[in-house]
């Protein structure tokens, strides 16, 4: 009896450890189904695998484990997901689900951008599993892998195919739409057009046939159709117009109405995108359209800032190159130097055209900053790509100017003259005649260095007419023309104040004529009253201060030397405040004297012009009668020092303020 109830029981046990398992596997599924619909994938693995690992039921066991490795997909762990389906495959038993895990691996490899294996995996679930819903976005796919590859006409046959077995409206429009795009980006044009026209012409959702029509216009753009593409751009809904991408109809808006010269209203679609548009890969587009239109106003500051945004910040390596480009004609024209960095930023560009002429330009700043060598090897490299093109007599115009600036004007001549040969048929004749003239005055060939440099000054825009008059003063002086240098000048005079350096011509012919023994006041004195901030006019104020004060003129020398003093501080300052007291002084102008001294900053001097300061200070207080201060500013030192006068003062100043001790001393 014993023996048959332990019997009983063992079984009772027995079946009950089978049974709970399998409820235990069942509750675990649909809680890990409830986890993976509400996108808890993490708990939904976790569930899922303990079905997996308890479950003997083969086709319970494969949904679970299907949808275990679809929870780690989904939680974008790519690599891990293709590992569980494809051990999911190696003991599948549902020939449905063993079929969907290869569109899935698919979908892994696609999103760790392994196409190859993609498309793969693609084709072998297409052809597990034809007329499945997932076989056309198995195509959509492929599609995209082809497009991404730039295989636009794969794409084209896959995104058709998708097309054909799908039964989804929206979808299949949407695909039309991205066709278009393939056949857009392959250069099919007329195709592109016939097959967006189509989809137009059948009436399609509004974001759908907005799309159909920012392609259609960009294509008319492309053929030069511009009132089309903006008819086109138009007809996108306004309420469209501030999402991407339908708000880069602004930007091309803006560039038809640019091909047609309506520059007012290219800026307002400009300004309106920049506003909506910083997220969109033409953002810097619109900046560099923005700043070159800035800088046709003349607004030149903001342009600059617009092109300098651009050229910070895009990482497109050819519009960063445009920009760059358009700010080195600026500086060009400022200072060659400082458009170096922009030019080399500039021969970057994709256009062999615009990267040709940005070496040249290049190389002329180079050649005006003193960079030879680098002058040398961009030219060297232009000589060897563009030797049979006409680009050539620029080449070697810039060569010869190479050879000028070493010093070397037998072989500048050489290659200068090769164009002036040429006469007007070469476009830089006009610029080797200014060239080749200071090539000839190097060389000490005078009289054909001013005819060249008289030929230059003929052409009405010549670019270094304010050099070549200069070249003409003193090639003139050389030749002992006064006329004609007298003639330079006056020219200079008259149109070129302005040039850098200017002051330092005038004060060179100056003092020629000086040397010569003729007048030179004129120019000295337009120097100081042109240039009165300037190293130079300082130098002429004191030669004039000092002539004054040794023809014993001190109001006249004084007020040179205050001019000279009103730059802060120049080199001679010390010594010249000293002599303005001097001249101040010896004008009986006591009162100014102190009021130089106590009323403004004293310039450095040294120890002895210091001393010198104090006492001629002192000196004007004794003869305005404030003796104390008299005294203390002579009396500074042993009085071996003082001239019989001082000692007087200081004499007289001592007893006046009670020191007898130093009125006795000996």
């Amino acid at each position: 009896m014993k023996r048959a109830i332990l019997i009983i029981l063992t079984a009772i046990v027995l079946c009950r450890g089978t049974a709970f398992p399998a409820q235990n596997a069942q509750s675990h599924y649909d809680q890990g189904v409830e986890a993976f619909k509400s996108g808890n994938y993490g708990s939904a693995e976790l569930l899922f695998r303990k079905v997996v690992e308890s479950s003997d039921n083969s086709e319970f066991r494969d949904r679970a484990w299907f949808y275990l490795a679809l929870a780690v997909f989904n939680q974008k762990k790519y690599k891990a997901a293709i590992f569980e389906f494809n051990r999911f495959l190696l003991a599948c038993t549902t020939q449905e689900l063993c079929t969907e895990s290869r569109f899935w691996i698919a979908e892994a490899h696609f999103n760790l951008k392994e196409f190859i294996r993609a498309i793969d995996e693609y084709k072998r679930f297409m052809g597990q599993g034809k007329g499945t819903p997932l076989a056309v976005s198995a195509r959509d796919r492929i599609a995209e892998i082809y497009f991404l590859q730039g295989r636009y006409d794969e794409a084209v046959i896959e995104w058709k195919e998708a097309t054909n077995i799908s039964t989804n409206a929206l979808a299949n429009n949407q695909r039309v739409v991205r066709i278009g795009d393939a056949l857009f980006l392959n250069q099919n044009y007329d195709e592109a057009l016939s097959v967006l026209e189509s989809l137009l012409a059948s009436k399609s959702e509004k974001p759908v046939e907005a799309q159909a029509r920012l392609l259609m216009g960009r294509i008319y753009q492309i053929k030069n159709r511009h009132n089309d593409a903006l008819r086109m751009f138009f007809e996108i809904p306004d309420s469209l117009l501030d999402e991407a991408p339908f708000y880069e109809a602004q930007y091309y808006k803006a560039t038809s109405s640019l091909a047609m010269g309506d520059l007012y209203s290219a800026k307002l679609y400009l300004e309106s995108f920049i506003l909506i548009g910083k997220k969109s890969d033409l953002y810097y587009n619109a900046k560099y359209e923005m700043g070159k239109i800035l800088l046709g106003e003349g607004r030149e500051k903001e342009g600059i800032e617009s092109l300098e945004e651009v050229r910070n910040s895009t990482r497109k390596m050819g519009l960063r190159s445009l920009a760059a480009l358009a700010l080195s004609e600026i500086y060009l024209r400022r200072n060659p130097r400082d458009a170096i960095p922009y030019l080399e930023d500039a021969v970057s560009l994709e256009d062999p055209k615009d990267q040709k002429n940005a070496m040249l330009s290049l190389s002329r700043a180079y050649i005006d900053a003193g960079r030879l060598e680098d002058a040398e090897r961009i030219l060297g490299l232009l000589m060897n790509t563009y030797a049979e093109q006409r680009d050539i007599d620029l080449v070697q115009y810039l060569i010869s100017r190479v050879s000028l600036e070493r010093d070397d004007p037998d072989r500048a001549i050489q290659g200068f003259e090769k164009i002036l040969a040429k006469q007007d048929n070469s476009e830089y004749f006009r610029e080797s005649l200014f060239y080749a003239a200071q090539a000839f005055t190097k060389k000490g060939n005078g009289p054909r260095a001013l005819e060249l440099a008289r030929r230059y000054l003929q052409y009405p825009d010549a670019r270094k007419k304010y050099e070549a008059y200069e070249l003409l003063v003193f090639g003139s002086l050389a030749a002992n023309d006064l006329a004609g240098a007298e003639q330079a000048m006056n020219a200079i005079v008259g149109g070129y104040m302005g040039e850098k350096g200017v002051d330092e011509v005038i004060y060179r012919y100056a003092k020629a004529l000086k040397e010569r023994k003729l007048g030179d006041r004129r120019y000295l004195e337009m120097i100081v009253n042109v240039f009165p901030d300037t190293d130079l006019a300082g130098e002429v104020l004191l030669k004039f201060g000092d002539e004054k004060f040794d023809a014993k003129d001190f109001p006249a020398a004084e007020q040179y030397y205050a001019r000279y003093l009103s730059v802060k501080w120049r080199k001679e300052a010390g010594s010249v405040f000293l002599y303005r007291l001097i001249s101040l002084h010896s004008s009986g102008a006591h009162q100014e004297v102190v009021r130089a001294c106590t009323e403004q900053k004293l310039p450095p001097m040294d120890e002895y012009t210091a001393k010198q300061v104090s006492l001629w200070l002192g000196r004007s207080y004794y003869v305005l009668g404030d003796y104390d201060s008299a005294y203390k500013k002579i009396f500074t030192g042993p009085l071996s020092d003082y001239t019989p006068a001082d000692l007087l003062i200081i004499a007289k100043t001592s007893i006046k303020v009670g020191d007898l001790l130093t009125r006795r001393r000996p």
